[in-house]
């Protein structure tokens, strides 16, 4: 029998389309599953990272504090050494002038110990200078850091400064690291997503299905595409070299001030572009640069709050403002430079609408900290520019809370003069500029300059008689600036005086107010006046800021129990002058570019002087710190010393080669316009030379020039003396000569 064969049965269409799509889908899932270990295993490498880029900072932060306390004990201590190298330097000085002294007979037993005495306090003090950075003569000395000591802390805090930018940068990394972390995860949600649609996929019908795969094959395409990408793209970390240009920018912008003219923001500025062009995203070296560029363009670098700048530096600042804001930066300081930004563009380029904006950034500033009066200042400017006066009183009568109180609400007293009145003129000065711009404003400017003052100068005291002031004056010195007047009805004893000074550069960009010397200040009689109830107020510029004033124009606003009682103007004629520092003889002055010091005649704490390179020209300054004068009254005792230095000026060749012996000129200096009236002995009549006890002024010829000469008693019983010599050509002028100049420009800071 033969078998007859089996029937194959083929299988159907449908059944195979299905065994070859689950065969397909298989494939898929594998390759989505293996994409999910994948992007599994970046995701760890990634919070790895993450993790350790954190802990990189947090070790940064952590050395950047302890290099911030070595550097503050460390400047302390070079401080305090220096302190010690100026004591010692004294006690060299009070030994000679105890030696120079009449009772001292030279060769005698008592002038051998005063020598000997002399000697071991200045090698003394040479050892003690050893030990310390701040000597005579450094960057980092009183003399050469009007700051002092911003620039020995701005050097002692670079290695801070790089630890910031470094710990900032690994801040960076560690975001960039958890923004991988967060893109991985979604990615691995996609293959998740992907997978579940496979799986789903095989039990339902044909037509769903294939969307489904459809939709998954793009979510693993996609996930692994992305994870392909993301890895051409690691995060790294920013070259440590712009750490090191922003540690420079720093110690630039900290001290630009001690460098000539505008050099020292140049190179900030080019050391910050350095650091954002290593580092693009650094929002910090932005906010920097943003300074740098506003001062760049103002005329007042060095004020407390500044105000004034150009418009291009003002643009300028407003974009690296908006790139540190648009990177993250959201602090205080930010947000309220960039609301004073978009003031001063809306009052000096009429965009009413940035203040809006302005509003909006101080709104969130005051948020983070409520008892910032500069933030309470610039709402009110703000809200003023608006045209909402009354919203503008409420904000400056709570700057004037915040500015005597650190804490407004705890009552806490600031009890800081200086700081007080530096918020005050960071506040008269923008509401200058918008009465400038704004002249529909002019009375509500008025208004509420008063309401400062009257706040903080005088703390609203009561009120009191209205005084009248007229033939208020304004003159201006090299190192001072002084107000005369009429002031009828004023009692001293009761009524006070509040007085800011304004000064406004040749672009004429706008009056900023000097905060170092404005503020409450007494009147004082003026016996030299000859019209009725005279007063005026002298401020030592010079002394305070140790720098001159400048060419420009000056204002004055007087204001008496809170009220504005006069305002005057002036120019400033003089040139430009630098300020020369000289603690040992407690006198400071301003001098020409050029002149040097004459070493042969430097002795500290007795004598000074400073000369052109031929030395036709100079000025000089002897202190008799013990006279042991044995007159009757203190003018004699100045015309004394006056003499006896006269007498030095020609043995000790201060005055040019052949110049010969002094002789008194009694004539000639009051013919001329800027000449005085002389007295019967040639001397000046209304000599003021420093305030001192005893003050006389006159005026040498000798052969080829001529000399002022001018001498006092100071409080403790010192005797100054200071001359100032040029050439005939110097001073047959119809002006006021140079040597003249340089003479008014001497202050005491005693």
């Amino acid at each position: 029998m033969i078998k007859a064969p089996e029937r194959v049965e083929i299988p159907e269409e449908e059944e195979l389309r299905r065994d070859r799509f689950a065969r397909i889908l298989a494939v898929l899932i594998v390759v989505a599953t293996l994409g999910v270990a994948t992007v599994e295993y970046l995701h760890s490498i990634a919070d790895r990272s993450a993790d350790s880029a954190g802990v990189a900072a947090q070790v940064l932060s952590i050395q950047r504090q302890g290099e911030i306390v070595r550097a503050d004990d460390t400047a302390r201590a070079n401080i305090d050494i220096y302190a010690y190298a100026e004591q010692q330097r004294t006690e060299d000085a009070n030994a000679f002038q105890e030696y120079l002294a009449p009772s001292v007979q030279q060769g005698s037993s008592e002038a051998t110990v005063l020598q000997d005495e002399e000697a071991r306090w200045q090698q003394l003090a040479s050892l003690t200078d050893d030990l310390t950075p701040v000597k005579p003569g450094t960057p980092y000395s009183p003399q050469n850091d009007i700051n002092f000591p911003t620039a020995l802390l701005a050097n002692a805090e670079q290695d801070s400064n790089r630890l910031f930018a470094l710990e900032d940068a690994n801040d960076q990394l560690r975001s960039d690291w958890q923004g991988r972390v967060g893109l991985l995860s979604v990615i691995l949600t996609m293959l998740a997503v992907a997978i579940y649609l496979f799986g789903l996929s095989l039990t339902l019908q044909a037509s769903i299905r294939r969307w489904l795969v459809g939709l998954g094959v793009v979510l693993v395409v996609g996930g692994l595409a992305g994870t392909a990408v993301l890895q051409l793209f690691n995060p790294t970390a920013p070259p440590d070299a712009a750490a090191d240009a922003y540690a420079r920018g720093m110690l630039q912008l900290e001290t630009f001030y001690t460098q000539p003219g505008d050099q020292g923001l140049q190179a900030a500025d080019a050391d910050f572009t350095r650091a954002i062009q290593l580092r693009p995203r650094f929002a910090q070296a932005y906010l920097e640069r943003s300074t740098v560029r506003f001062l760049l363009g103002s005329p007042t670098p060095t004020s407390g709050i500044a105000s004034i700048t150009t418009a291009a530096a003002l643009q300028a600042q407003g974009d690296d403002l908006q790139r540190a804001h648009d990177l993250g930066l959201d602090d205080k300081l930010l947000l309220n430079n960039l609301a004073a930004n978009r003031m001063l563009e809306a009052i000096t380029q009429n965009r009413s609408s940035y203040y809006g904006d302005a509003l909006g950034y101080l709104k969130s500033a005051i948020a983070l900290d409520p008892n910032d009066p500069l933030l309470y200042y610039n709402q009110g400017l703000a809200y003023l520019g608006q045209g909402n006066t009354s919203q503008a009183h409420s904000s400056y009568v709570l700057a004037v809370q915040h500015t005597l109180y650190t804490d407004a609400a705890g009552k806490t007293p600031r009890n800081d003069p200086a700081a007080e009145e530096t918020y005050v003129a960071g506040a008269l000065t923008p509401l200058d500029l918008l009465a400038q711009h704004r002249f529909d404003l002019s009375s509500a400017v008025t208004s509420l300059k008063e309401l400062i003052v009257d706040g903080v100068d005088r703390k609203g005291a009561a009120e009191s008689s209205g005084a009248q002031v007229t033939q208020l004056a304004l003159d201006v010195f090299p190192g001072e600036l002084q107000w005369t007047a009429s002031i009828a009805g004023f009692d001293p004893s009761s009524d006070n005086v509040s007085t800011e000074w304004y000064y406004e550069d040749p672009q004429k960009l706008g009056w900023s107010v000097i905060a170092a010397i404005s503020g409450p200040q007494s009147a004082q009689p003026d016996s030299n006046a000859t019209y009725a109830n005279p007063y005026f107020v002298i401020r030592r510029y010079l002394q305070v800021t140790d720098q001159c004033l400048q060419p420009g124009q000056y204002k004055v606003e007087l204001y008496i129990d809170g009220h504005l009682a006069g305002t005057a103007t002036a120019s400033g004629t003089q040139p430009k002058l630098t300020a020369e520092v000289m603690p040992d003889l407690a006198l400071d002055f301003c001098q020409p570019a050029g002149w040097t010091q004459d070493q042969s005649n430097f002795l500290r704490g007795f004598s000074n002087g400073f000369t052109t390179k031929d030395g036709s020209a100079g000025a000089y300054f002897v202190r008799f710190q013990n006279p042991q004068y044995s007159g009757s009254d203190k003018l004699s005792e100045a015309e004394s010393f006056r003499d006896e230095v006269l007498q030095l000026a020609v043995s000790q060749g201060m005055l040019p080669s052949g110049s010969g012996t002094p002789q008194i000129d009694c004539g000639s200096q009051g013919s001329l316009p800027w000449g005085p009236t002389l007295n019967s002995d040639c001397t000046r009549t209304d000599a003021y030379f420093l305030g001192l006890d005893g003050a006389n002024e006159a005026w040498y010829t000798y052969s080829g020039g001529v000399m002022h000469i001018g001498s006092g008693v100071a409080p403790d019983g010192a005797v100054g003396v200071a001359f100032s010599f040029g050439t005939d050509d110097e001073w047959n002028t119809q002006n006021e000569p140079l040597p003249d100049q340089v003479f008014d420009s001497i202050v005491s800071t005693q």
